[in-house]
This record gives C-alpha cells, structure tokens and sequence, in this order.
C-alpha cells in the first residue's frame, strides 16, 4: 500500500515537472518590443546601441545580434555578430551608413525582421572662417523596424532575402550574406538525398537545444526548485522504506 502512495506522488510530481517543461520549450522566436537603434560618430567609428530584445516565453534568452550595414543605399551585409547590445564599426568613412540589427535565441530562432537606423556622415566646419575642423559630424535617422522574407538558396557563395518596413512606408532592402552549399546538384531537377536529412537534423537541434534551456530556466524557477526538492525527498523516502523492508524480512 505504502508503495503504491509512493508512486502515485512521484507520478505526480513527474506531470507538474513535465507540464512546466512543455510551458518553458522555447518555441517562439524573439521580437523587439518598443525597442530603438542609436547611431553616434566619435572621431573615426560609428557606435551602435540598441535595446535588447525580448524572448517570450523566457526559456532560452538571447544569444547573439546580427549586424548588417548599406552604405548610400547599397545592399546590405553581414559585418558582424555580437552577445552585446552594442557594436562599434570602425570601417567608415564619408557617405550615408545604414544599419539593420537582428536577434538571435539559444534555440536558433530568429524574428525574421529588424531594428533599422541610419547616420550620415558629412566634414564638419569649425575653428577660423574659411577653415575646417577636419572632424566629421552625423545626422541620424529615426529607428524603422522592418520584417524580412526567408534567405533564397545557396548560389555562388551567397543568400539574400528581401526586408520591408513594417508601416508600408520606406522602400525594400536587402540582405547579402555568406554561405556553405548544403549539397551539391545530381542532376537537373534532382537534390542529394542529405538535404532533408541535414534540414530535419537542425530541426531536432533546435528543438533540443530550446529542451534543454528550458529544463534549466525551468531548474532555476521557484517551481522547478521546489518540484526538484519534493523528487528529492521522494526518492529518498522510497529508498529508506525499500531499506526499511528489506531489513525486516531479512530479520524474519
């Protein structure tokens, strides 16, 4: 009798353990809730800074932030990816820089869309009247957020995908970025077998990464630290009763 009350707490327990777990699989990609882009010029660089952005629900968190640049109004391209809520490009010079950021979560998602800022950067007067400072000053441009379609295949190296403003009001941008061909051509209209081998692959990776960052957010909540103590004392009692009974027949 005693067993059976045993295993109907631990049965228990395992289904508010698991129901919290389904809760906190990260599923959802991140999005950027009243988030802004900041530009500055400081002597020969432009400093990025920008609101970190929101992973709901807080599973796996942020991992990292693309950055991509355009310079007078050219494609834009991967230049860098950061843990930071802040890049400094220190490639600049004069002309109109664009910057598009986008987030990343520890189970591999990503919003599909970005926080949009630009500055142009013009020579800027000071010191004697017909003189200049040599410096340079900027004039920066409010922050768009903008939603980008899915990455084209692998060709030559390279994938784009089309960005566009969310309002319908500023043009459509693109995105270059590197890449490795996943697999090559047999024959005109066919794909090597590893293709959906290698997309199912980094589905299931996904997915067990988000598993995994989940049981420990879920580890450090209140109810996973107090599930986790109430498993403990379980299994300890189990233990000591099997003790406890096992030491009795063998005194009989």
């Amino acid at each position: 009798m005693r067993i059976k009350v045993f295993a109907l707490m631990c049965t228990v327990l395992l289904i508010e353990v698991a129901s919290g777990l389904i809760i906190c699989i990260d599923h959802d990609a991140p999005t950027w809730e009243n988030a802004s882009l900041s530009l500055s010029a400081k002597n020969n660089d432009i400093e990025l800074s920008w609101d970190t952005a929101k992973d709901i629900p807080n599973c796996s968190g942020i991992d990292y932030y693309d950055v991509y640049r355009s310079v007078n109004s050219g494609n834009f391209s991967l230049i860098s990816s950061t843990s930071d809520a802040g890049y400094v490009d220190d490639d600049v010079s004069y002309g109109n820089y664009e910057y598009m950021i986008h987030a990343f979560d520890l189970a591999g998602h990503n919003e599909g869309g970005g926080l949009l800022s630009s500055i142009k950067i013009t020579k800027s007067k000071g010191g004697k009247a017909g003189g200049t400072s040599g410096g340079r000053g900027g004039e920066e441009g409010a922050t768009i957020y903008y939603t980008c379609g899915k990455w084209s295949r692998c060709l030559n190296g390279t994938q784009e995908r089309t960005c566009f403003d969310a309002n319908g009001i500023f043009p459509k941008k693109v995105e270059i970025r590197t890449c490795i061909p996943e697999y090559s051509p047999l024959s005109s209209g066919e794909k090597s077998a590893s293709e959906g081998e290698k997309a199912s692959e980094g589905k299931s990776e996904n997915f067990i990464t988000g598993a995994v960052a989940g049981l420990a957010e879920f580890a450090k909540s209140k109810q996973g630290m107090s599930s986790l103590l109430v498993l403990g004392v379980i299994i300890a009692s189990l233990i000591l009763f099997k003790a406890y009974r096992k030491g009795k027949v063998s005194r009989r």
